[in-house]
């Protein structure tokens, strides 16, 4: 399953706590949806290739649930950014041949990807071992969702990286997110900083082997399609709607 969804971030200075975020979300209409440790590995190659084309294979660990997507990051020439996020489990199976389509016709990684009949989720970091991937980065995250219509804001209280806000909307709405976005830009007493560092560049900002988000952003200037591959070109066309 593929979802297209608008994400922004915020960086919340320090001084402020979860509580008070929360109350403030409380009087805008959110309602609380869940509260959750999420750890968030990503898989990857030596060199960071995945990483390094703004792209993702995350297994989420949390409570209730195992979750495994490969997210993209895209941008086109209006300066909009869509994420699009594609579930890799099937039943709580790995799926095999979805994983090995992103790795060697999207992404051209050359990777061998044997086949398996049934790898279930629990077994998934042995699997990627097995295929040369290694766990790259590993986030642990308290996450706090409130929701409001299509918008879900999530605080995120991440261990060695700090609090953030983060504003997604499920629909891929453009219109919803400026006025979300106006909304949240308001409150003032919250210091709030939109950013567009991911938490993997914050974590590890000090690894010369990652990008650096001002590298990044430099690239999407030059050209906001650098990361789309020849096999992506109609993907990227059909998630921007053009």
């Amino acid at each position: 399953m593929t979802n297209r969804e608008l994400e922004v971030k915020y960086a919340v200075k320090p001084g402020v706590k979860v509580k008070d975020i929360e109350l403030l979300l409380k009087n805008k209409g959110y309602v609380f949806q869940s509260d959750k440790l999420q750890q968030d590995v990503y898989y990857d190659t030596a060199d960071y290739a995945i990483i390094n084309l703004k792209r993702g294979l995350r297994l989420r660990n949390e409570s209730d649930r195992i979750s495994f997507e490969f997210k993209s990051l895209f941008y086109n020439e209006k300066a909009k950014f869509i994420v699009e996020e594609i579930s890799l489990l099937k039943d709580c199976f790995l799926d095999i041949e979805s994983l090995d389509t992103i790795l060697n016709e999207r992404l051209d990684l050359n990777v061998q990807v044997p086949p398996k009949s049934k790898v279930p989720s629990e077994e998934i970091s042995a699997f990627m071992f097995n295929i040369g991937l290694i766990e790259a980065v590993t986030l642990n995250k308290q996450r706090r969702n409130y929701v409001k219509d299509n918008c879900v804001m999530s605080i995120d209280d991440i261990s060695s990286v700090g609090l953030f806000l983060e504003v997604e909307i499920g629909d891929g709405n453009e219109d919803t997110l400026e006025k979300v976005q106006q909304q949240v830009e308001s409150f003032k007493e919250l210091n709030l900083r939109q950013t567009d560092e991911g938490y993997i560049n914050i974590l590890f900002s000090n690894n010369k082997n990652i990008l650096s988000s001002q590298e990044f952003n430099k690239k999407f200037k030059q050209n906001c399609r650098w990361n789309v591959t020849d096999n992506e070109v109609k993907i990227v066309d059909d998630l921007f709607d053009c």
